[in-house]
């Protein structure tokens, strides 16, 4: 991995706030030190706090935004001038993005669910499973990068 997959990497994991720091650097194949560095240089305590604003939330946000704009052009005369036809096709555009669009955030969610059901029933079977998902989350670093 490169050393842009690695730190997003180490930042997946300690988003999710179950690892610690020198677990998080044993996964990722870096020091201690190195995920503390980039954890205070790039503020990744507010990020993960930031991260409770949901994707839903912001597709609401969205969603109230387009609305808006579609009134405001009603308001007159039902006629979009260019700046308002703009808005509205960026909207719909980041709003479709946002509906089917699947983060790599989101696929480690799914699979990190899948870990905890599986540790339920078969520790050793979870054990496993991790393994997969870790080359897993590794390979859809290195193709989103």
């Amino acid at each position: 991995m490169t050393p842009t997959e690695k730190k997003d990497y180490a930042w997946l994991l300690f988003k999710e706030g179950v690892l610690t720091q020198k677990a998080i650097a044993e996964k990722v194949g870096t020091s201690e030190k190195t995920i503390t560095k980039w954890k205070e240089d790039d503020n990744w305590e507010t990020k993960r706090r930031s991260l409770y604003n949901t994707r839903e939330d912001i597709l609401v946000d969205m969603y109230l935004i387009f609305e808006n704009t579609k009134n405001q052009v009603k308001e007159k005369g039902g006629v979009a001038n260019s700046k308002d036809g703009d808005a509205i096709l960026k909207l719909s555009q980041a709003i479709k993005n946002l509906e089917t669009e699947t983060s790599v955030g989101q696929v480690f969610e799914v699979c990190k669910g899948l870990i905890q059901h599986v540790q339920k029933i078969d520790i050793d079977k979870a054990k496993e499973i991790i393994d997969y998902v870790d080359s897993f989350m590794k390979e859809k670093l290195k193709v989103r990068g």
